[in-house]
């Protein structure tokens, strides 16, 4: 079982994160939502698989992947400083990242 973080940018549309996360947990895996911008974020908030823990709380050796939602235009992903720094950080490990965006139809 591997522990995903989750970071959420600005704006995203909620089957960029839902279709991942459902995967996710049906293969057994433990998703982290984190919380940045000083707010908690509302999404999926009661499912089963979700808890959340603030950003600055965490230390990217926490976690084995990191999944951010809303890849569809990837130019226009907006991210608070602390998670830049996180997302930064998690790349210099070479543990996997994951995108997920919606194709047209």
């Amino acid at each position: 079982m591997a522990r995903v973080a989750i970071i959420f940018p600005q704006r995203f549309e909620e089957p960029e994160y839902q279709k991942a996360a459902e995967a996710f947990h049906r293969a057994g895996h433990e998703l982290v939502h984190l919380e940045g911008r000083g707010k908690k974020e509302k999404q999926n908030q009661g499912s089963p698989w979700k808890t959340g823990k603030p950003i600055k709380e965490v230390s990217v050796e926490d976690f084995d992947a990191l999944l951010i939602p809303g890849g569809y235009h990837p130019e226009r992903l907006e991210f608070a400083e602390e998670e830049l720094h996180f997302f930064r950080k998690f790349l210099e490990t070479g543990k996997p990242v994951f995108g997920t965006g919606l194709k047209e139809a």
